[in-house]
Formats: C-alpha cells, sequence, structure tokens
C-alpha cells in the first residue's frame, strides 16, 4: 500500500484540496489511523493517506498501477500536473479580466456620451455688459432644468445597476 500526499491526491482525484482535507480530518477522527499517517518533516507536518483508501472514500475507481522497473508517478509528474492546472486557471482570470476591463471601457464610453449630452443642454453663460443682459430666468424655469439634471442622473445610476446586476458582478443578490 503506498502512500501519497496531499498535494499527490488533489491530482490524482481531480478533487479541491479542501475536500482531501476533510477526508483526513474525517478519517483521523474516526480513528483510522492505518489510512492515515503524519510525517514531522523541517518545514512542520505532512499528512499522507494511502492511495486506496483515499479512492475508495471517494468513491472513484481504483486504477491499477503498472510498476516498469521505476515509479510511474514521480513527483516531477505531480508538479507538472499541478502547474498545468494553475496555468489553466491563471488563464480562465485573464480572461475574465480581460471582459470587466472591456465592460468598464463601454461604461466610461456611455458615462461620457451622458456627460457631453448634459453638458450641450446646458445653456453656456457669456458675461454680457450691464445693458446688454437678459433678464433673469423665474425661479420655476431654473428649477426645472436642475430637475432634467436629477433625472438623467437617475437614469445613468439605473443603467449603471442594470448593466452590473446583468453581468453578475455584485457579491450579492438584491432580488
Amino acid at each position: 500500500m503506498d502512500y501519497v500526499t496531499i498535494a499527490d491526491a488533489v491530482v490524482l482525484t481531480g478533487k479541491s484540496i479542501s475536500t482531501i482535507r476533510r477526508l483526513v480530518k474525517r478519517l483521523a477522527d474516526e480513528g483510522r489511523v492505518d489510512a492515515i499517517k503524519k510525517e514531522v518533516t523541517t518545514q512542520g507536518e505532512r499528512y499522507l493517506i494511502k492511495r486506496d483508501i483515499l479512492l475508495h472514500e471517494l468513491g472513484l475507481t481504483i486504477q491499477p498501477e503498472v510498476h516498469v522497473g521505476s515509479q510511474v508517478t514521480t513527483q516531477s509528474d505531480t508538479h507538472e500536473q499541478l502547474v498545468s492546472i494553475l496555468r489553466e486557471q491563471l488563464q480562465r482570470k485573464d480572461e475574465q479580466i480581460a471582459l470587466l476591463l472591456e465592460r468598464q471601457r463601454e461604461t466610461h464610453v456611455l458615462l461620457n456620451g451622458y456627460q457631453q449630452r448634459l453638458l450641450s443642454a446646458l445653456p453656456i453663460e457669456v458675461e454680457q455688459p450691464p445693458a446688454l443682459q437678459t433678464p433673469q430666468l423665474d425661479p420655476a424655469k431654473q428649477s426645472f432644468t436642475w430637475v432634467w439634471l436629477l433625472i438623467s442622473i437617475l437614469i445613468l445610476i439605473a443603467l449603471m445597476l442594470f448593466v452590473v446586476i446583468r453581468d453578475g458582478l455584485l457579491p450579492f443578490r438584491l432580488f
């Protein structure tokens, strides 16, 4: 019976490291000392689990090992597999970051368009000599301009919330 480390068990089974650790803890709590060994290394303690018990507990089929004069699964093979898994995860994360950056760029373009619309809708104030000044707008018309400005801002906020909710960028559900 050969023992495997937790990292090797992750590569062997395809399960997460937390799943393997929970299994090791459960087996230790059940008192199955034949299934688990604890080694003390210079870096700390390291748990080893029997390969066949690991596969049996996780409901996976036991694959017979073929020994052709040397050990099939070497330390470098497991490291290469782990590196390839991590590279795939890193590539997925890079793709997600690129998508988020594109969405952010689109949002900036939309905001710039709304800002230009708002600026073009506001009257341009030019200093005129006192004799040529136009009479001041009555307060009802001035407040009407502010109402349109506030409505535009609310529409902009609603649009941004829609995009965030649609893309699932919130860590919690609103509805």
